[in-house]
């Protein structure tokens, strides 16, 4: 006879890794922060000060000109408060809290399912366990009733019953 098998914590324990590793829910979420991180970065560059090298052919022109020429030089910037790079970063960093947040929600309802169903089968163990013990005791009533008979003691009906 078939017997269902308990499931034991380190079974369990592997499930609940195993689908955190492998639900589609939390690789969509990972990339995501991943793609924030990014806008981070990004928005933080654009706060800091920019220094471009230029190096251009020209033309030096005029009664001492020299005709062609190369020029090179040096451009800084510095941005002394930049709105846009401020509300691009602020809005990245809240992004990502809130896919932390909803990475969060999500790992958690995974482990909640995975304890349901380990939970609907400790269950459905028990209620097996509880049936055969149930037939085994029927089967003890039932054969007491057919010694009662052999005896006299009884009628065919309550053997039945």
């Amino acid at each position: 006879a078939f017997a269902p098998a308990e499931v034991s914590s380190d079974e369990a324990e592997a499930a609940r890794r195993r689908a955190l590793e492998t639900r589609p829910e939390l690789a969509q979420l990972s990339l995501a922060r991943r793609r924030v991180s990014v806008d981070i970065r990004l928005a933080h560059n654009d706060r800091r000060p920019n220094v471009d090298l230029v190096y251009a052919p020209g033309v030096d022109t005029g009664r001492r000109g020299v005709a062609d020429t190369l020029k090179a030089g040096v451009t800084v910037s510095i941005p002394l408060y930049q709105n846009d790079a401020k509300g691009r970063l602020d809005e990245a960093r809240e992004k990502d809290r809130k896919l932390e947040q909803e990475e969060n929600l999500t790992r958690q309802g995974i482990l909640i399912e995975i304890d349901d169903a380990l939970s609907a089968i400790a269950r459905a163990a028990q209620r097996y366990r509880e049936a055969v013990e149930n037939v085994r005791l029927t089967r003890r009533v039932e054969e007491g009733e057919r010694t009662r008979f052999r005896e006299g003691d009884t009628t065919l009906f309550l053997i039945n019953q």
